[in-house]
């Protein structure tokens, strides 16, 4: 059974369900206890949408939907914290708008095909050894913010 691991894509998903698994656990209680729940879907459908604009706009959709995702992140917490909105409305609304948006880009663009796809569900198996140094560097820094 052992044998699996003279494959370097095993080795690879396995030291990335690691480091998501320490990251998850670690920052999970936070985001329940500042009743962040709906936060992780709501971001997820709001990287749909960088992954569309990057699929039309030729860029490298991961970069976009990470750049996308943090602008959105910061935004919600601005209408949170300065406008004094409820966390549950806002996460509610960017959540269902997101969605409607990126199926508005990717219909617009004619771009629905196995690409797409492969970014909504993915593989743990296709990590590559610069996702794993992508997944280091920005754990490290999410775990000392953390810290």
């Amino acid at each position: 059974m052992l044998e699996m691991f003279e494959y370097d894509f095993i080795i690879n998903a396995f030291l990335a369900g690691i480091i998501i698994a320490t990251l998850a656990s670690v920052s999970g209680s936070f985001i329940v206890l500042r009743r962040y729940a709906m936060l992780t879907e709501t971001l997820a459908h709001v990287a749909l949408v960088g992954v569309a604009i990057g699929m039309v706009t030729g860029q490298n959709p991961i970069w976009v939907a990470v750049l996308v995702s943090v602008l959105s992140a910061w935004l919600i917490e601005y209408l949170r914290s300065y406008l004094g909105l409820y966390s549950d409305s806002i996460l509610a609304i960017f959540l269902s708008g997101s969605l409607a948006l990126a199926v508005i880009i990717i219909s617009v663009a004619g771009s629905f095909n196995t690409s797409l796809f492969s970014y909504l569900f993915g593989s743990i198996l296709s990590v590559t050894n610069e996702d794993l140094i992508v997944m280091l560097v920005f754990g490290s820094l999410a775990m000392a913010v953390l810290i």
